[in-house]
């Protein structure tokens, strides 16, 4: 079972076509949904920290290792901090009825 969020990427023709080739299902999932999963920030964290921090990465490998360093620099304290965040992040998403919020 798999949970996207609609973004045109994950519609593509070619995905489609692995999902359906490795019969993965996808969960039903409004459009515009407000995305509360933590992950999605941190990986925003990463790239910035990647593009901050390093050269373009010249392939996968490079980037991969690029990646695991700024992953493992993140300080421990953002990442509390985030998590302490939630509570925050999801009654704003509860007052906006699911719509905009400064997260």
């Amino acid at each position: 079972m798999l949970q996207d969020d609609n973004a045109t990427s994950h519609r593509a023709r070619v995905v489609q076509d692995v999902l359906q080739r490795q019969q993965i299902v996808r969960m039903n999932w409004p459009a515009r949904s407000p995305d509360l999963a933590p992950i999605e920030h941190l990986w925003d964290i990463i790239g910035r920290r990647v593009r901050d921090n390093h050269p373009p990465p010249a392939d996968v490998d490079q980037l991969f290792r690029f990646l695991q360093q700024e992953w493992t620099a993140i300080p421990q304290q953002m990442l509390q901090n985030h998590v302490n965040s939630m509570r925050s992040r999801i009654g704003e998403c509860l007052a906006a009825r699911g719509g905009h919020t400064r997260y």
